[in-house]
């Protein structure tokens, strides 16, 4: 469905649904997730989801659209007539129409290298799908989220981003050179994912700015200077999944990172920022094994990977900035209805609700087909 369509002719809401979706953090293989480089080479991202999640909440309404995210209102006769271009488009590609009223709730601010855009996009077209009583399929909203972003807003990202939200844990991302997506759990004993809970640290270093702005400018560099990198860091993806599999300490968990990190700063300046570099220098001398910066560069989230009797000193050495805690959420998307229809004053506790339906349970498979009514 194209952004611009009506959704006058899809199932209407009918009941109070739910859905959250973990934000993400790329270990390995960023960048070789997007088109022009995977249509030509394939592409594999190592992804763990976060315990930081994006809400959402819809419910039905008397007549037209409203939604609000983080305090922000927007209204409409339909979906169609949306002014926000992104909102609008997630909402048509959901298959259902209005009227309606939806809540967004971010765990952290956009453009923190999170993959909040991804995390936003499937979790308000599950919500939406459960609240008219249509499938959430995971993989397939995941698909669906990367058809808005890619094909339809035409933004120079890849396709990392639903998949390593929709689905829980830490797992290895494959793109095939026809975009076709398989996704596949590591450290099935859980031991990786304690020590990384020990380990890692995660600091907001207060500077946003667009991933597809950077992608933009990575996207324009001629191929014989940036795909022999992007080669470098998917085959790193691919060793570092099984490197995740068979057990990885902290120390080489950070030189691995470190390394990947030199390899992105290098395909362009704009990837780097003047304050993280200078925070991961600082972190370096204070006993940071390693680490990297999150999403596609230029801002965001720092992460560390450290022994715990280093960390005060770490923090220490950064004058003590805004931090998130590190853990991994083993589910991805989660949706909840409410079959009775009634309207609460308030959402019930995640996980409490009368129907639940958690979307992320990992196994591999590949798809590519669009949402339907079924």
């Amino acid at each position: 469905m194209d952004v611009e369509a009506s959704s006058h002719g899809g199932p209407p809401v009918l009941l109070r649904a739910w859905a959250e979706c973990p934000y993400r953090a790329s270990l390995a293989g960023g960048g070789s997730d997007l088109p022009y480089f995977y249509q030509q080479h394939g592409g594999a991202v190592v992804s763990a989801a976060l315990d930081a999640k994006v809400k959402v909440t819809v419910r039905p309404a008397s007549d037209g659209v409203t939604v609000v995210e983080n305090g922000k209102t927007h209204r409409a006769v339909d979906i169609a007539s949306l002014d926000d271009v992104f909102l609008r488009g997630a909402l048509a590609l959901s298959g259902v129409c209005g009227p309606l009223h939806m809540e967004i709730l971010h765990g952290v601010s956009t453009g923190a290298g999170l993959g909040s855009s991804g995390a936003q996009s499937v979790a308000m077209m599950a919500a939406l799908r459960a609240g008219a009583g249509l499938a959430c399929e995971a993989h397939t909203l995941a698909e669906a989220a990367c058809e808005l972003e890619i094909d339809q807003l035409q933004r120079p990202v890849g396709k990392q981003d639903p998949y390593g939200v929709a689905f829980g844990g830490l797992k290895r991302i494959s793109i095939a050179r026809d975009g076709a997506v398989s996704v596949r759990p590591l450290d099935s004993g859980g031991a990786v994912a304690r020590m990384l809970d020990n380990h890692v640290l995660l600091f907001d270093s207060g500077t946003r700015r667009s991933a597809a702005t950077v992608l933009r400018e990575v996207r324009d560099i001629p191929p014989e200077r940036r795909d022999a990198t992007l080669c470098q860091l998917r085959d790193q993806a691919l060793r570092l999944a099984e490197l995740l599999d068979t057990g990885i300490d902290a120390p080489k968990l950070g030189r691995i990172l470190d390394r990947g990190w030199m390899l992105k700063a290098s395909i362009s300046a704009s990837i780097s920022l003047k304050v993280l570099d200078g925070w991961y220098t600082s972190a370096r001398q204070a006993g940071a094994f390693g680490g990297r910066v999150l999403g596609a560069g230029g801002g965001g989230f720092l992460l560390l990977v450290a022994s715990p009797e280093r960390h005060d000193a770490i923090r220490e050495s950064l004058g003590h900035p805004p931090e998130l805690r590190f853990a991994i959420s083993p589910t991805g998307l989660r949706v909840m209805t409410d079959p009775s229809g009634r309207v609460q004053r308030s959402a019930p506790a995640i996980g409490v609700s009368q129907t639940e339906r958690p979307l992320g349970c990992l196994e591999t498979r590949q798809v590519k087909r669009p949402l339907g009514d079924h």
